[in-house]
């Protein structure tokens, strides 16, 4: 498999084309998403100001300040803000090459572009590299720092400049994304493990070797120090979302998923699964079998080490905080593919006059049998993110389209979260049509979970309204005690909702104006002596083929042992269900197990009224149930409990057309 020098360049420069080429399908197609539009506001401020911004940010500011220069030459459509991306990527695809020739026997240079070539379809890199985010650029510093470390541990008697110029990219790469220092822990402890060999302390001074390490350490700490101490509010506040515990195995199972199937993470099927715990055991075999298990030992730190270490800081000091995704860790994802695929001494070198079993094993461990696995494993997903819907990013700029189509004077436009990608499609709308009204927000950030409806009140009772369309974006992340749309429960009804994506638009009519708040009326019923019912809010009047909304308002005397369901059921005069609505409290991301004792929470139902009810008067109950032990519903105790002991009766509503 030796090739002539102008053909590894030929092959080289193929790799490279092929990765660009497929990163630039459909490049501006796709609409940006809620990220991203978050990139094109920070780019487009000033310096200082975007400096500021991003202190308060889980990104620092070196990816957002070279996309500002780049849109200053380049422009703000869809394609040039995510070409960036796409050049920094196939970076990446050149650094592998020549990593991946660094690691390979003289003479196998088709094996060591193997790595290059399974990064050029990689579901995950070929997701962040068509994203205008700073993910392609973290991979890329991240990666040339570890090649650069390797050439330094390799040959450390030849100088420091390559252990320099890797202390210079992991400081840009913590300078694009806070989590690479956890490469620059694993770093560490390659250096630490290298330099306790037996071997290389025969062949130079291993405490020269510390010191300059230790030397670049500290001039890393040292240029990203006064940023960290500036932006310490950026990563250390508390934004109050609710989030499942982050476990270790949980962490690491979200990772491969994410290396598996893309950007929108995929649970992974069986066939994924088998398929890739299969390479893993063909990679040991293979390099058990050419007896380079301290290569191996190496490359599995260097790509999976990033990725255990953040695991178990975030299970240790975040265990209950949204601080983690795949992508944050997208640098891991080229080292391992070097390791899946790396083989230094070429072929398994196995004894002469092998039997024809010991030639299949060799074949099943073979490099290129690895990669033909994993790309078979990766082209659905790569498709999928061209061709369907489910699996490609929210489409934006169809929903703002539909809400400036469909508005009326009188008509306001509120979003549950300052969502950036809306702003920027809002913006291009208001060129086509001037005149269109002010698009608002509640919160105005990005930041935190809405505690109240204050500024929603301001914002609809500015002017006179008759309409109002709500964009909402992860309002069960922002808004899961639904304060906004309950507010608009008390001042009129919905119309009817649309969806795109992730994106929900709910148009409502308003009935009464100016706005007020909901009056939720005192309550008391106690469930199983560990939860209280303690306010209720039904409307007097609802329309048929319309939503009911009801607000029940919780206090839990305890911290609740599980997550139990609660029921709405709707009863004629006659005492008999006529529609209902069972769900979790509030969402399954705000479960009962992490309520605070003394809490009060607004949890709201929306019941879908059948059109051929006929007008009257209906009363509603409530219970609560545990789905875990056969639907057994908590007992209740109260002045409105009903006689059986485990529901109560919290009103009436007048149903009228």
């Amino acid at each position: 498999m030796g090739l002539s020098s102008r053909r590894k360049h030929l092959l080289a420069f193929l790799i490279i084309v092929m990765a660009f080429g497929l990163r630039l399908i459909q490049l501006g197609q796709q609409s940006l998403w809620f990220d991203e539009g978050w990139s094109w506001h920070l780019a487009q401020l000033p310096l200082s100001q975007m400096f500021e911004e991003t202190a308060g940010d889980r990104s620092p500011v070196l990816y957002y300040a070279l996309l500002h220069g780049w849109i200053g030459v380049a422009g703000m459509t869809e394609f040039a803000l995510r070409l960036p991306s796409v050049l920094a990527d196939v970076v990446t695809v050149s650094v592998l090459i020549k990593f991946g020739r660094a690691l390979a026997r003289p003479g196998r240079s088709v094996l060591a572009m193997l790595g290059a070539l399974l990064w050029t379809f990689n579901p995950m890199a070929v997701w962040y590299a068509q994203e205008t985010r700073m993910y392609a650029l973290l991979c890329t510093l991240c990666t040339a720092s570890m090649f650069c470390l390797w050439l330094w541990i390799r040959r450390p008697n030849r100088g420091a400049r390559p252990l320099i110029l890797s202390s210079v990219l992991i400081g840009l790469a913590l300078q694009t994304h806070y989590y690479a220092v956890f490469l620059l822990v694993v770093q560490g402890l390659l250096v630490l493990i290298h330099t306790g060999n037996g071997y290389l302390r025969r062949t130079f001074n291993w405490r020269m070797v510390l010191r300059d390490y230790c030397i670049a350490g500290i001039s890393i700490v040292g240029s990203t120090l006064p940023w960290l101490v500036y932006a310490r509010q950026g990563f250390s506040y508390n934004d109050g979302f609710f989030s499942p515990v982050n476990t270790i195995d949980g962490r690491i199972l979200e990772w491969f998923e994410a290396f598996q199937t893309g950007g929108l993470v995929i649970p992974l099927a069986w066939w994924s699964l088998g398929g890739l715990l299969f390479t893993f055991v063909a990679m040991i075999v293979r390099h058990a079998l050419t007896r380079k298990l301290a290569y191996l030992a190496t490359l599995l730190c260097a790509g999976f080490g990033a990725v255990v270490v953040a695991a178990i800081f975030i299970r240790l000091f975040f265990p209950s905080s949204s601080v983690f995704h795949p992508r944050y860790l997208i640098f891991a994802t080229p080292l391992l593919l070097l390791a899946l695929v790396g083989a230094p001494s070429g072929r398994v070198a196995l004894a002469a006059g092998t039997q024809p079993a010991t030639r299949v094993t060799q074949l099943m461990v073979s490099p290129a049998i690895t990669a033909i696995i994993l790309a078979g494993l990766w082209l659905p997903a790569i498709l999928s993110e061209y061709t369907t819907a489910a699996v490609q990013r929210d489409d934006t700029r169809a929903a703002v389209r539909h809400v400036v189509d469909g508005l009326a004077s009188g008509d306001a436009v509120l979003m549950s979260r300052d969502n950036f990608a809306i702003r920027y499609y809002w913006q291009l709308e208001s060129l086509r049509l001037p005149g269109l009204p002010q698009l608002r927000a509640a919160p105005y950030d990005l930041h935190g979970v809405l505690r109240s409806n204050e500024t929603v009140l301001h914002d609809l009772n500015a002017a006179p309204i008759q309409r109002v369309r709500l964009m909402l974006w992860q309002d069960d992340v922002v808004d899961p005690q639904r304060l906004v749309e309950s507010t608009l429960w008390n001042n009129g009804y919905e119309l009817g909702q649309t969806s795109f994506g992730s994106i929900t638009l709910p148009l409502y009519r308003v009935r009464r104006w100016p706005v007020v708040t909901p009056e939720i009326q005192s309550e008391r019923a106690l469930f199983d002596g560990q939860l209280a019912l303690t306010g209720v809010w039904i409307p007097d009047v609802a329309l048929r083929g319309h939503g009911l909304g009801v607000i029940l308002r919780w206090q839990p005397q305890a911290r609740l042992p599980r997550s139990y369901k609660v029921y709405v059921h709707v009863f004629d005069a006659a005492g008999r269900p006529v529609f209902q609505r069972d769900k979790v409290s509030l969402n399954a991301l705000v479960p009962m197990t992490q309520w605070k004792p003394g809490e009060s929470l607004q949890d709201p139902f929306s019941l879908l009224i059948p059109d051929q009810l006929p007008v009257g008067d209906y009363t509603l109950r409530v219970g609560v149930y545990d789905p875990q032990d056969n639907g057994r519903r908590l007992n209740v105790v109260g002045v409105h409990a009903l006689p059986a002991g485990d529901e109560v009766e919290i009103g009436t509503v007048r149903i009228s057309d």
